[in-house]
């Protein structure tokens, strides 16, 4: 086997609905065999529009903070376009894209803006059970890295009206050995 760098993240996140707007923090920890420390924090906020029963467009904002401890990390700023169809009430099929732009210092190599872009489809088995399955390809902010093309599966679980929680699982799939697995748990204060 190969040895290959392990990494452990610890996120926080609190998100706000308001109607047809959302409104998110996250940030995170992060401990690896070479270092540790604060991931940076990121400030979302969305709006969706309804065209109809069955499409819903997403469009939002978001401002990276230079919370993570590297010389040269400096504010990024990220817009963010999504789409929702639900041919039936329990089925749906979305797509989204995001830009980020970089204002990271070339520190180690030279930077660009970045892209990404994701498909996928879902299914609600029941109202408290849903999963999904996407692709996703990502650009890295350092021109020298190849892009990340990514199989990710999610599902949710709706324990009771307050608590639930989210088992994703992500595949690159020009790489074999980077994979990760996240759970979280949530509560509903409303």
């Amino acid at each position: 086997l190969l040895d290959r760098a392990k990494q452990h993240t610890t996120k926080f996140q609190i998100s706000y609905y308001l109607d047809e707007w959302s409104y998110s923090l996250r940030t995170g920890y992060f401990s690896s065999d070479d270092d540790e420390g604060m991931q940076d924090t990121t400030l979302k906020i969305k709006r969706k529009f309804k065209i109809n029963k069955s499409l819903k467009f997403g469009l939002g904002l978001g401002v990276r903070l230079p919370t993570y401890d590297f010389t040269g990390n400096n504010t990024d700023y990220t817009v963010y376009g999504s789409v929702v169809y639900y041919p039936k009430s329990s089925l749906s099929a979305f797509a989204g894209t995001s830009y980020t732009f970089i204002n990271d210092d070339e520190i180690i190599s030279p930077l660009q803006d970045v892209q990404t872009y994701y498909t996928g489809s879902g299914y609600f088995f029941t109202r408290n059970f849903y999963a999904n399955i996407a692709y996703s390809y990502a650009q890295s902010k350092f021109t020298t890295n190849d892009p990340a093309h990514s199989m990710i599966s999610t599902l949710l679980y709706r324990i009771n009206n307050k608590w639930f929680t989210t088992l994703s699982y992500s595949h690159q799939i020009d790489d074999e050995l980077k994979n990760s697995v996240s759970i979280k748990f949530g509560y509903s204060v409303w």
